[in-house]
């Protein structure tokens, strides 16, 4: 069975100490990725939630809930890339657009 593994770092809020666990995911159970990429995206951590769009649309590349979701993650990296732009930061912003055209072109 395939595994997708993440590293993460997390506060132990009493101790205020880092945590780090690797968090294993069957790759297999699309629903339960998909529900991770859902809980990844509404904590506006993007890049994660797109690698969990991603390996859900490997399997099943009309997968709706994936597709929208990866859509909704391709604008807001457009709408930062806009916003950086308009500010002068144009290195921030080429950043962002290129991960919006990686939304786009996978």
């Amino acid at each position: 069975m395939k595994y997708l593994k993440f590293f993460t770092t997390t506060t132990d809020t009493v101790h205020q100490n880092s945590i780090e666990s690797d968090v294993a995911y069957k790759i297999n159970d699309s629903e339960n990725l998909f529900q991770n990429a859902n809980k990844y995206l509404l904590a506006k951590k993007y890049d994660s939630a797109l690698v969990f769009f991603d390996f859900i649309l490997k399997d099943n590349p009309m997968h709706a809930g994936a597709l929208n979701g990866k859509e909704t993650i391709e604008k807001h990296f457009t709408e930062m890339g806009n916003k950086l732009m308009k500010n002068g930061d144009y290195i921030g912003a080429l950043e962002y657009l290129k991960k919006s055209f990686h939304c786009k072109s996978q």
